[in-house]
This record gives structure tokens, C-alpha cells and sequence, in this order.
């Protein structure tokens, strides 16, 4: 092999696994503390919907965030945060247990997705979409998609 060859191939080689090291792992590498944080928010929905504290959910959403989804009959649902905190009555709760397993984070500088799927009574399943934006050092839902 021609010696002037080998280090353009050892260049072509580390730019490759450089940009398929992006392609896999994203676009920056995730710090550990960003995977915590997220996981905090996901935690305080959880819990203000398993004790039906309605503050919880306040405390991690922006104040204009939007409960949305789609109806059976396909037509667009939103609701507010205060008309859906009012639905909230800690002495008569919608389930009697709720568990949940967050299925996946996906995130790309300062926004987030992330799914969250509940099993109500051991029966019925549903997955909650936390939209978020990291506002001013904070992650804050701006957005909630129920399924």
C-alpha cells in the first residue's frame, strides 16, 4: 500500500465513524443530569395524577399549556390547564391504580419528547405525549398529547 494513502484512509475512516457516531447517538452526547431532570418533570405528572394534585402538574407545565388529543370522531380536543385542573377531585379519583413506564425520550438541544404509557386498574392503557422546552435552564411541558 502506498504510504502517502494511509493517512488519507485513516482520516476517511474517523470522519465516517464520526458522523455515524451522530447519526446513532445524536446530535450531542445526552449528560446523564439532562436524562434526570427529564425524568423529574415525567415524575411530578405522574404523581399529581396518581394523588390527584393538580399542583404538581401546574408546577411543571408553562401556564399555557394545553391538554390536547383527538376524539373518536377525529376532531381536535384541547383544553386549558385550569379547565382541566377543575376535573380534578382528590376524594373521587378516575382510577383506583395507576402505573406507568416512561417508553421513550427523545431530545435535541433545549426540546424534548416524551412518551409516557399508564396502565389504569390494570386494564385499560394510555400514553401521554410531554412535549417540553428547557425555558430559561428549566424543563417545562409547553404541551400534552393523551392517546
Amino acid at each position: 500500500m502506498n504510504k502517502h494513502k494511509l493517512p488519507v484512509i485513516i482520516i476517511v475512516i474517523f470522519v465516517m465513524g464520526f458522523f455515524l457516531g451522530k447519526i446513532v447517538y445524536g446530535q450531542e452526547n445526552e449528560p446523564v443530569e439532562e436524562f434526570v431532570i427529564e425524568k423529574r418533570v415525567v415524575d411530578f405528572y405522574v404523581k399529581g395524577l396518581q394523588i390527584r394534585d393538580f399542583n404538581l402538574i401546574k408546577e411543571i407545565c408553562i401556564p399555557d399549556a394545553m391538554l390536547m388529543s383527538a376524539g373518536h370522531d377525529g376532531n381536535l380536543r384541547r383544553t386549558t390547564l385550569e379547565k382541566w385542573s377543575k376535573r380534578f377531585d382528590p376524594q373521587k379519583p378516575a382510577f383506583k391504580k395507576l402505573d406507568y413506564c416512561i417508553l421513550k425520550i427523545d431530545r435535541t438541544g433545549l426540546a424534548a419528547q416524551v412518551a409516557v404509557l399508564f396502565i389504569i386498574d390494570s386494564k385499560k392503557s394510555v400514553t401521554d405525549y410531554l412535549h417540553m422546552l428547557k425555558i430559561q435552564g428549566t424543563w417545562k411541558v409547553v404541551n400534552i398529547i393523551d392517546y
